[in-house]
This record gives C-alpha cells, structure tokens and sequence, in this order.
C-alpha cells in the first residue's frame, strides 16, 4: 500500500502541523513528550534485544543438551553392538 500523499507534505504544511503542536501542548511540554517518546524507544529496544538474548540462550541450552542425548544414546547403540 503506497502513501501517496506524504510525498505532497511541504514546508508550508510542516510549520503549520508544528504550529498546532505547539499551540495544543504549549512549548515548555514539548521537550518533556519528545523525552517520554525517547525513553520509550529505548526501553522498547532494550527489550526487544533481551528478548533476543534470552532466545539465543534457550536455543543454545537445548542444541547442547539435545547434543549430549545423542552421544548418550550413541555410547549406548554401541555398547549394545
């Protein structure tokens, strides 16, 4: 799906949207909501990165432990041989 009117926002239309920001929330609140957005991006990547680290250990618990079950049964297939 194309967006076809982003490509029409000029300078004109951004002062006036940043006109009306700063008509509604007041230019002492601005940088008090870009600092909340900022900090909910970081907690947001900081998350997404534990999440990640959290699954590669998972993987590389149960690739390990699947890794020594098979040498076990291996040892055992032999010594029934």
């Amino acid at each position: 799906m194309k967006l076809a009117f982003i490509g029409n926002i000029g300078p004109t239309e951004l002062l006036i949207v940043l006109a009306i920001v700063v008509i509604v929330f007041g230019g002492k609140k601005i940088p008090e909501l870009g600092e909340s957005i900022g900090k909910g991006i970081r907690n947001f990547k900081k998350s997404m990165n534990t999440d990640a680290d959290e699954t590669k250990q998972v993987a590389q618990d149960n690739g390990t432990s699947n890794d020594a079950q098979t040498s076990n049964k291996s040892a055992e297939g032999n010594k029934v041989l």
